[in-house]
C-alpha cells in the first residue's frame, strides 16, 4: 500500500472509531436491530390485511353482481309473463287506445318496479303507452322490435336511453299473435289432401302445387280479394266430376243395421 493510501485509511479509522466507539451509538444500533423484526412483522400484517380486504371486497362485489343479475332475471321473467297475458287482450289486439291505456295503467300500478308499458302496431307505431306521449313514436327500426316480429317470440333490448324520460332502460317486447294464424294454411292443406285423393301422398303434393298455381294465375287476372274464392270454386268444380280426387279410388260406404 502506498503512503497516500495508507494515510487516507488512517484518517477514516480515526473518524469512524470515535463514531462507533460511543455508547449511545451502540445502544441505538441495538434498539434498531431489536425493532427490525417488529417492523417487518408490521409490514407483513399490513400487507396481509390489505390482501384480505381486497379479497373480501371482490367477494362482496361478485355477490352483489349475482344478486343484481338474479333480481333482474326475475324481473325479466315476470315481464315476459305479463306481456304474454297482455297480448291476448282484445283491447290490444283491436288497437283500442282507450281500453288499452286502461289495462296498461292498471298493470303498471300493480307492478311499480317496471317503468312503462306500451303497445305498437305491426308498423312499429306506438298507439298506447302509460307514460305521457308528447309526439308520435315509432320503434320499427329498433332491434328488439325486429327480432320479436321476425321470431314471433319474446325479445330483449340492450341498455338504451328512453325517448320518453331520458333514462337508461331495457325494453322487453312480445308480439301480438293472430289467434286465427295458421287456419288458412291448414285449410289449404286439407283441400290439397282431398283434391289429391285419400291416402295418396303424391296426389296431395301435386294438388298443393296445382292449388298454388291456380291462386297465382287468378291473382294475375282478377283482384287479389277474389283469389281464394275463384281458386276454391275451381277446386269444387274438379271435385264435382272427380269426387275421389286425382289419385284416389272410388269407394262406397254401406250402413248396416
Amino acid at each position: 500500500m502506498s503512503e497516500p493510501q495508507r494515510a487516507k485509511s488512517n484518517v477514516l479509522l480515526r473518524v469512524l472509531r470515535p463514531l462507533f466507539g460511543s455508547l449511545r451509538v451502540r445502544v441505538i444500533g441495538l434498539v434498531v436491530l431489536a425493532l427490525l423484526p417488529a417492523f417487518a412483522l408490521m409490514v407483513f400484517n399490513a400487507s396481509e390485511s390489505r390482501r384480505q380486504a381486497i379479497e373480501y371486497a371482490q367477494y362482496n362485489a361478485v355477490r352483489l353482481t349475482e344478486l343484481a343479475a338474479s333480481n333482474q332475471q326475475q324481473l325479466i321473467d315476470g315481464a315476459r309473463d305479463i306481456l304474454i297475458t297482455l297480448a291476448q287482450l282484445p283491447a290490444i289486439q283491436s288497437q283500442d287506445r282507450a281500453a288499452c291505456l286502461f289495462f296498461l295503467s292498471n298493470v303498471l300500478m300493480l307492478h311499480p318496479l317496471y317503468a312503462n308499458f306500451g303497445a305498437a302496431d305491426a308498423s312499429g307505431e306506438i298507439f298506447c303507452m302509460t307514460l305521457p306521449q308528447r309526439m308520435p313514436i315509432n320503434i320499427a327500426r329498433q332491434d328488439y322490435f325486429k327480432q320479436s316480429m321476425s321470431n314471433r317470440d319474446f325479445a330483449i333490448s340492450e341498455y338504451q336511453i328512453s325517448a320518453t324520460n331520458s333514462q337508461a332502460v331495457i325494453t322487453l317486447a312480445y308480439p301480438v299473435l293472430d289467434p286465427y294464424m295458421g287456419i288458412l294454411f291448414g285449410w289449404k292443406a286439407f283441400v290439397a289432401a282431398i283434391l289429391g285423393g285419400r291416402g295418396s301422398i303424391m296426389g296431395a303434393t301435386l294438388a298443393g302445387f296445382l292449388l298454388g298455381f291456380i291462386e297465382i294465375f287468378v291473382a294475375m287476372i282478377f283482384p287479389s280479394t277474389l283469389r281464394d274464392l275463384i281458386a276454391y270454386s275451381i277446386v269444387l268444380i274438379i271435385l264435382t266430376f272427380r269426387p275421389h280426387g286425382f289419385f284416389g279410388e272410388p269407394h262406397s260406404a254401406r250402413l248396416r243395421l
